[in-house]
């Protein structure tokens, strides 16, 4: 700052010190007398504005609205200035002031701006002594909003009538029409009595939650709005904490496909804890709750080579996976949900699980079977488990369970080429692979890999003809495209279109994403899996993750339901790393190899995991592969018929291990009576020839369709009284389509009514007895609607002794039924309708 005495002209120079710094500058200024502006602030009047107050500006702009001097955080502020017309500008805090102003040279001028603020000094509260730490408040009139945090605030505002908001998570309680006068310090206090909740999730019990997400909101909800949320994964035991107003709330728990609401009550100032009630949420929503542990052959607890994967039934999506899971481990499930568990290479598929209560689920595998190996056609032997033969069923369904089996050569071994070509498929592979001197690209290597498969091939048929190998050629990026349909390596033409597809594929390059869903679910379809299952094989070649993890998991899990092996092979940097990590959904696999293993193992049991840093490799990978070693014959389908009506079955499942089950519709007529049905199922093995078949006979029957109609009459009126006389009529109707034969109807004679001798009466002949404390009707057959007289009405007396009750009970053939009905209420005619079911 230097003062200099006059005006004129002068030489500045700015050199380092001591000269050791480089060359000096020199500048030429001339220089003027100007005027001196000092500018002191009032946020109200005799309230000047603290002299550091960071939120305190003044400036000075010229005629043409350019800044010419700005002074922050200083009062009084000093600002020079050449003569002129300037506009002296102040703002605090988010007020601003304006002054014109005209400036002459040598003047020094003093002035005051005055603002009309006041002061509010607010304190939030949670609940009454509890500071709100992380409390937010808005402030804001008709022309002036500002906000601030925490529990203690003093905030300076502009004079008006404002509106005080303050909120915890959303939580938000107000003040309406606060007015703030210039000068003055108002103090309030906002409670916004919250209480607070500790909420438990699954996995602090040790519960899985098979919901097909790997992540669990949370949601407090009150008066039907969600006030806040908190989401975390699945696998994670700590507590979440929500805030909410005293008074009834609803924890809504949401996780994919399962969602359910917990009510609670929140307390103003105490933290209460929720617990994770897995059997009232199981029983209140029809959830399965089990516990699963797998047995090996020896009948000992496995925990090593096993996998447990519980999938969504109808929409074959995955809702959760372990590899190795601990024994006793708990899941937490919707209905219906289908447990597919395995032991090294045997597998077994289970639903119809129980739902609502606590479930100990044990699995045990029977020892392995050594298939034969003399060159004898394939042996196939099935027997159905349930129903035994002449069992009698009810309804029009009946489920056939068993179990089939399979030795010696195997069918047709069915392979996938899978081909990725994204974008990043064309970088190179970090070989020349034909000798021209160039790097071959990454989708390059793939196709040179698939010829040499082929190559490989070709050598088996010809040292043995007929083991009828199929191949088929398939790119995928953004979607999954065949270039070359199913052919057997039998058919030199065939063999042909696939080297021609594969060389296509090596010259059109990349073709966009990586859809790892279109690529599965197109290879499964060209494989024709799911019409003719078999040895079924996808070869999964990619260089990158999935667009969608998800998604991709669940194309796996349909790959594996059709009984398709998925071997990986993961080709370049993404897939550095463990070669054989482990399996698992939730949480989302991550890694480039967690997500190839995971894919491998929800297919069929035996695919595997190669990762291969270097993409050129995989030509060395894939004429190795196993499946070109011929396997035992395996079961290509199961077949169930009602032979009775020329019915097949409307659903069957067969598992690895040959398991299987039925839903098989059987005859039902005439209504009321039995009918023998023959049940056939047949086991087909995958070489579409060897087959055998098993039958056994049920009997079906639909029960009549009765409706029973109890009523009384006090024959004095009025209220009921010990010594009245009361008639009940008990109407028994037909509503079938067929007759009701033997029908047998039990009337208990309640204590304090005696019946009146002779008053027992039918309106179309039965036989009429009382027997013992009872009443007894029988009757030979009650025809169907229009085909004759469907109902029976039966009248007696009784008189009234004491407090009584009436039960009914209809049985006919192997029916049941109770009906019962309070006849001494105050509203005459309330009989009660029972429909009686099997």
């Amino acid at each position: 700052n230097i003062q200099l005495p006059q005006d004129g002209e002068y030489t500045l120079v700015v050199g380092s010190f001591n000269n050791s710094g480089g060359a000096d500058h020199t500048y030429r200024l001339t220089l003027e007398l100007g005027a001196i502006v000092t500018v002191t602030v009032f946020e109200a009047p005799g309230v000047p504005v603290a002299a550091d107050d960071p939120n305190l500006q003044v400036s000075l702009l010229d005629a043409a609205g350019n800044r010419v001097g700005i002074v922050s955080g200083r009062n009084p502020a000093t600002l020079p200035a050449s003569s002129g017309d300037y506009q002296l500008q102040t703002r605090l805090d988010f007020a601003e002031r304006s002054v014109p102003l005209m400036l002459a040279d040598g003047q020094q001028l003093m002035t005051t701006v005055e603002y009309d603020f006041g002061r509010v000094v607010l304190q939030v509260l949670e609940a009454a002594g509890i500071p709100a730490q992380d409390a937010q408040v808005v402030f804001h009139s008709d022309t002036y909003r500002t906000s601030s945090f925490g529990s203690q605030q003093e905030v300076r505002l502009p004079a008006g009538s404002y509106t005080i908001e303050a909120s915890v998570e959303n939580v938000t309680s107000t003040l309406e029409n606060v007015l703030v006068e210039p000068g003055t310090v108002q103090e309030l206090t906002i409670d916004l009595r919250l209480g607070r909740l500790d909420i438990e999730l699954p996995a602090a019990q040790g519960i899985v939650l098979a919901s097909g997400d790997s992540a669990m909101e949370v949601q407090l909800v009150q008066d039907g709005q969600v006030l806040s949320s908190r989401t975390s994964d699945t696998s994670d035991p700590q507590p979440m904490t929500l805030v909410a107003r005293a008074g009834p709330a609803v924890v809504r728990y949401i996780s994919g496909v399962l969602i359910w609401d917990v009510p609670v009550t929140v307390v103003a100032g105490q933290t209460i804890t929720v617990p994770f009630d897995a059997p009232a949420l199981a029983a209140q929503y029809g959830l399965s709750l089990f516990t699963a542990t797998i047995y090996d052959q020896a009948d000992q607890v496995a925990t090593q080579g096993t996998q447990l994967a519980l999938i969504d039934s109808p929409g074959q999506t995955l809702l959760a996976l372990a590899q190795d899971p601990p024994p006793g481990t708990t899941y937490l499930a919707p209905a219906g949900v289908l447990i597919r568990s395995r032991l090294r290479d045997q597998e077994q598929l289970r639903r119809n699980l129980p739902v609502g209560v606590p479930t100990e689920l044990l699995i045990t595998f029977a020892p392995v079977v050594e298939a034969s190996t003399s060159p004898a056609s394939v042996q196939v032997d099935i027997a159905i488990e349930a129903p035994q033969n002449g069992e009698i069923v009810c309804g029009d369904l009946v489920t056939v369970t068993g179990r089939a089996s399979t030795t010696g050569p195997a069918g047709a071994t069915r392979i996938a080429i899978v081909l990725d070509v994204s974008g990043s498929a064309e970088d190179f592979s970090g070989a020349d692979l034909d000798g021209d001197g160039v790097q071959e690209t990454i989708i390059q290597a793939e196709a040179a890999a698939g010829q040499l498969l082929l190559d490989e091939l070709e050598r088996i048929e010809a040292q043995s003809p007929g083991t009828a190998f199929a191949v088929t050629v398939l790119r995928f990026a953004s979607v999954g495209e065949v270039i070359a349909p199913l052919m057997r390596m039998s058919n030199p033409r065939g063999v042909a279109t696939l080297r021609a597809g594969l060389e296509r594929i090596a010259q059109e390059g990349a073709q966009g994403g990586t859809n790892y869903v279109a690529a599965l679910d197109t290879a499964v379809t060209a494989l024709r899996a799911v019409e003719e299952p078999g040895n079924t094989f996808i070869l999964f070649m990619t260089d990158g993750a999935p667009n969608e993890l998800k998604p991709s998991l669940d194309a796996a899990v349909r790959a594996g339901l059709a009984s398709v092996v998925i071997h990986t092979f993961g080709l370049g940097s993404t897939f550095l790393g463990e070669i054989s990590p482990h399996v698992f959904f939730p949480p989302d696999p991550s890694t480039g190899p967690d997500i190839l293993a995971t894919v491998a193992a929800l297919g069929a049991p035996g695919g595997t995991i190669t990762a291969l840093p270097n993409p050129a490799d995989i030509v060395q990978i894939i004429p190795r592969l196993p499946i070109l070693e011929l396997p035992e014959a395996e079961l290509q389908a199961v077949q169930v018929t009602n032979v009775t009506t020329g019915q097949p079955a409307l659903t069957v499942e067969v598992s690895r291990d040959g398991g299987f089950q039925a839903q098989v519709p059987v005859s039902l007529i005439p209504q009321g009576t039995l009918d023998t049905n023959t049940l056939s199922a047949t086991a087909i093995a995958a070489d579409g020839v060897s087959s055998a078949t098993t039958q056994v006979q049920v009997r079906g029957i639909v029960p009549p369709e009765l409706t029973v109609t109890l009523s009384t009459i006090d024959q004095n009126r009025g209220a009921l009284d010990v010594g009245d006389v009361l008639t009940f009529v008990l109407t028994l109707t037909n509503a079938g389509s067929g007759p009701a034969t033997g029908l047998d109807i039990t009337v208990p004679l309640p204590e304090g009514v005696v019946v009146l001798p002779g008053t027992l009466r039918a309106d179309q002949p039965a036989t009429l007895s009382e027997e013992t404390g009872q009443l007894r009707i029988q009757l030979d057959n009650l025809p169907s609607p229009g085909a004759g007289r469907s109902s029976l009405v039966i009248t007696f007396q009784g008189v009234v002794q004491s407090d009584t009750a009436l039960q009914a009970t209809v049985t006919s053939q192997e029916l049941g039924a109770q009906v019962s009905d309070d006849p001494f209420t105050a509203t005459s005619g309330d009989a009660t309708v029972v429909h009686a079911t099997p």
